[in-house]
């Protein structure tokens, strides 16, 4: 699939954020610096995934005073270039004082002012704060979490730029971490919604190519009901001799929250004492990504919808 005409990426720090180093590192390149400021700059990013393709503008703004720089969208344009951000990285280096993270903390603030004053609550985009290096030592002392808990009340996902490699939970971290996000953004606009073009994009499932309004999730989201089933009817059968008749009452996995799903059965027992279940809390936690993904994607035009289904499918065969 192609998106011919794609929202704008905003990316936006203090002077010395080191954005532009960002924007290397995320995309290959980055505009050279002519005067003082990055302030103006634009860059233009050919993003490929396995699902689409688009040419993304990415505009560069530079924060000297917050105030200033919140006075400068109180124009009547300020509504039209929020409409055509699809996501907004806030940049910034990692705080060497309390003073430098209640500016971070006010900046992500003023964001939020401008979008509301802006738009109201109808923008549809991502924001993600991105910690860059600090060469001043020692700065705060702050646990990934507290970073992820502090953005999460304002609406951003935190990327710490210096993280490689995945998380316990098997997701990439870092850069990485940041493309991969960037891939189920709403690049398509509007205008493009109802004409955007199609070339070569699989679900691997034949079923949401011949009924398109079908929810892209509703395939896998029933193959893995059955999985599941199958899987608590093999312990049950193999490791308790029980029978497995009760089985065919299990619940719905659609019908639970996204939290992790709950069955009703003991993964740890005298008579299961190496675990067997672990295939159960296996595909328990592919259920729970799962349907995340499809909140996520609730609000979201029906192309994009089946970028976000094909990408979470794509993200739990991996874990298989």
């Amino acid at each position: 699939m192609i998106i011919t005409h794609p929202r704008r990426l905003l990316v936006v720090g203090a002077k010395d954020a080191g954005t532009l180093s960002l924007i290397n590192d995320l995309t290959g390149s980055a505009p050279e610096q002519i005067h003082d400021t990055t302030a103006g700059l634009i860059h233009e990013w050919d993003f490929h995934t396995q699902y689409y393709d688009a040419r993304i503008t990415i505009w560069i703004d530079e924060i000297g005073s917050l105030d200033s720089w919140k006075d400068a969208f109180k124009v009547e344009s300020a509504k039209e270039v929020i409409e055509a951000l699809a996501s907004t990285i806030y940049c910034f280096k990692k705080p060497v004082t309390e003073a430098d993270l209640n500016e971070i903390k006010a900046t992500v603030k003023v964001w939020n002012e401008i979008i509301e004053t802006a738009i109201g609550e109808s923008w549809d985009g991502e924001n993600f704060a991105v910690a860059m290096p600090q060469s001043t030592t020692p700065y705060l002392d702050r646990s990934f979490e507290d970073w992820e808990e502090m953005f999460r009340d304002f609406g951003f996902e935190y990327i710490d730029s210096e993280m490689k490699g995945t998380n316990v939970y098997r997701e990439y971290t870092g850069i990485e971490r940041l493309k991969e996000s960037l891939e189920v953004v709403n690049w398509v606009s509007d205008a493009e919604a109802d004409a955007i073009v199609d070339e070569d994009m699989e679900y691997g499932d034949p079923t949401l190519e011949l009924f398109p309004a079908l929810d892209p999730f509703a395939v896998e989201e029933a193959e893995m009901n059955n999985e599941l089933r199958d899987a608590l009817m093999d312990v049950e059968h193999e490791e308790w001799g029980g029978s497995v008749e009760h089985v065919d009452s299990f619940p719905p996995v659609h019908n639970t929250s996204n939290e992790a799903t709950e069955v009703a059965i003991n993964p740890a027992t005298d008579q299961n004492p190496t675990g067997e279940t672990d295939q159960v809390e296996d595909l328990q936690e592919m259920f729970s990504k799962l349907m995340a993904a499809k909140e996520h994607a609730a609000n979201l035009p029906e192309a994009q919808r089946k970028i976000v289904a094909a990408k979470a499918v794509q993200e739990i065969m991996k874990s298989m």
